[in-house]
């Protein structure tokens, strides 16, 4: 169905109707809440629930893979509309479009609203969900398809927004001064997820040492915690573009790369919530900087699920200099100014203050779709079982002569006892793949300095993906 006339028109606010006296997008977190893992497919959700930045949707038919021309690649962002889920992912992973055209779930409900629209009221859908561990794109797209389904029509931010969205999904928006950072969406929203994620690990934290409750009891009043929290980063974005938008409407500018969220409207809980968490978010970003600088960046190819060989960016950091920042913090602000598909290894070792693993491989979750790190899952243990043999001979020597200690023992039984599902792993290996496949974290187990981590991840460059047998 051709809608290119609805979408310009809604984009630029819809056909004339009365105007609400204040523009005011409600978050209910009883109906909007996220409640998928990012990359989880969403077939199991309510028919009436549209997924948002994630869902698995499948991918375009093969002879929409290879557009030539605009209107050929915005035929695929609206087949895949069409078939109601909202997630990009899919496309990027299969259809050939130059990363200039590529859109995220927000600019995909910015430039197509006359589509959702569509597929809204064919499908019934009066509510939204998304993924958790919220992220810009996910909270962005679910209050711009929760516009569509409360106004019938897009905010006047709605092109602005996802204009900026699309930077830094893409890592295009690598923005190095901190005060500058801080002072765009992505540091607004980064100060307030900052904020609520403190929270839920302080309350988080009281669940799990309470000796009155049972581990049932303890899981279930995690998972409300999470829940909790989700809920209040989205319920002060939803209040922080509504009030961009009450400005824009009043003739004033929103720029969202200079954002000046002082000057907005907004609650005193939202105005605690960024003064909170952004002189945390402004530190480790000043700690990334410093350490990411010095960045080695390689290519690797990678053997994707698809049989075919991949080619992605490495990017090997030591973050030692900086022990208040984890390693998986580097890597959580490195996915912001890198491409989609790539891989961020950072190595801590021990002497980190902030606590975490010694290191950290990560991806995005959704590039699973694609390829797994169990390859260096595999590549990481080899490295580590050279630095054990010497330790594991004298273990064996103490063993058989009696002079073993008890500590002694444990580790040479957990260097020596297979981990169940896990051929080449045993117990007492310290690096595992977590996560889906997206993560490798090293315990504070690890052997590896920084070079032998580095030349473990550059001999793995001729690994294929799949585990030994």
């Amino acid at each position: 169905m051709a809608y290119e006339q609805e979408n310009n028109d809604l984009k630029n606010n819809g056909p004339v109707q009365e105007k609400e006296p204040v523009w005011r997008v409600i978050f209910d977190p009883d109906r909007d809440a996220p409640t998928l893992g990012k990359g989880q497919s969403a077939e199991n959700l309510p028919p009436n629930v549209l997924a948002l930045d994630t869902g698995t949707p499948l991918p375009p038919p093969e002879d929409l893979r290879d557009p030539e021309n605009q209107t050929q690649v915005d035929a695929v962002y609206r087949e895949t509309i069409g078939r109601g889920i909202i997630d990009h992912h899919s496309i990027d992973h299969t259809v050939n479009i130059p990363s200039e055209q590529r859109r995220c779930t927000t600019a995909m409900l910015a430039d197509f609203p006359a589509d959702v629209l569509v597929m809204m009221a064919e499908r019934g859908i009066d509510r939204v969900t998304s993924h958790h561990d919220s992220d810009l794109d996910s909270t962005c797209s679910t209050y711009l398809a929760k516009s569509l389904l409360q106004y019938g029509r897009l905010p006047q931010i709605a092109s602005r927004l996802s204009e900026f969205v699309n930077k830094v999904d893409y890592g295009r928006f690598r923005e190095n001064d901190p005060d500058k950072f801080l002072h765009s969406l992505q540091g607004a929203f980064s100060a307030i997820k900052h904020t609520h994620t403190n929270q839920r690990d302080f309350e988080m934290k009281k669940i799990w040492t309470d000796v009155n409750s049972t581990t049932q009891e303890k899981i279930k009043l995690s998972d409300l915690c999470r829940d909790k929290y989700q809920g209040l980063i989205l319920r002060d974005m939803f209040d922080l573009l509504n009030s961009a938008e009450e400005q824009l409407e009043k003739g004033a500018e929103v720029d969202f790369e200079d954002f000046a969220f002082e000057d907005l409207p907004v609650s005193q809980e939202i105005r605690d919530a960024l003064i909170s968490g952004g002189p945390e978010v402004k530190e480790d970003f000043v700690r990334f900087e410093r350490v990411f600088e010095k960045a080695e960046t390689t290519t690797i190819k990678v053997q994707g699920k698809d049989g075919k060989s991949h080619e992605v960016q490495l990017f090997i950091v030591d973050s030692s200099s900086e022990p208040d920042i984890s390693p998986l913090g580097v890597a959580s602000i490195a996915y912001q100014r890198v491409p989609a598909e790539s891989i961020i290894a950072v190595w801590a070792g021990s002497s980190r203050r902030k606590g975490g693993d010694n290191y950290d491989i990560g991806m995005k979750p959704e590039s699973t779709e694609i390829f797994t790190l169990k390859f260096l899952e595999a590549a990481l243990n080899d490295a580590e079982e050279e630095k054990r043999q010497p330790i594991l001979a004298d273990l064996e020597r103490k063993n058989a002569d009696g002079t073993i200690t008890e500590e002694e023992k444990k580790t040479l039984t957990a260097w020596r006892t297979p981990r169940e599902g896990f051929e080449y792993l045993g117990h007492g290996d310290p690096t595992v793949c977590v996560a889906g496949g997206s993560l490798v974290a090293a315990s504070n187990t690890s052997l590896l300095g920084f070079e032998d981590f580095r030349l473990a991840l550059l001999k793995a460059k001729s690994l294929a993906e799949k585990p030994r047998s």
